[in-house]
């Protein structure tokens, strides 16, 4: 969401969703400090689509993000996180056994 796609369509690595019960929307960027004058607009716009929505499916990493979950417990939705990252990363940063398992 909020990302530019245009690369991905002109290289065909983009997949078609042919489920009719997944939906994908994109919008505004608010990555950027600049772009926290969109904050108003995505909020309403999650606000609306999360209060749709039978379950909603969230990548944190990012500020919107963030802003879905909060919003989805507000509504009380259920919500689910998708993790992503380096496992060779993680296990040659931490040192500790109990942080690697995290």
């Amino acid at each position: 969401m909020g990302e530019d796609i245009k690369g991905y369509l002109d290289n065909g690595t983009t997949s078609l969703i042919t489920n009719p019960n997944v939906q994908v929307d994109i919008i505004l960027e608010n990555t950027n400090p600049k772009d926290f004058v969109n904050d108003r607009i995505i909020k309403e716009i999650f606000e609306k689509e999360i209060l749709e929505a039978e379950a909603i499916l969230i990548k944190p990493s990012n500020r919107k993000g963030m802003m879905a979950i909060r919003i989805a417990e507000k509504y009380k939705k259920p919500y689910m996180v998708e993790l992503t990252g380096d496992l060779n990363l993680t296990l040659r940063m931490h040192r500790n056994v109990l942080e690697r398992m995290y």
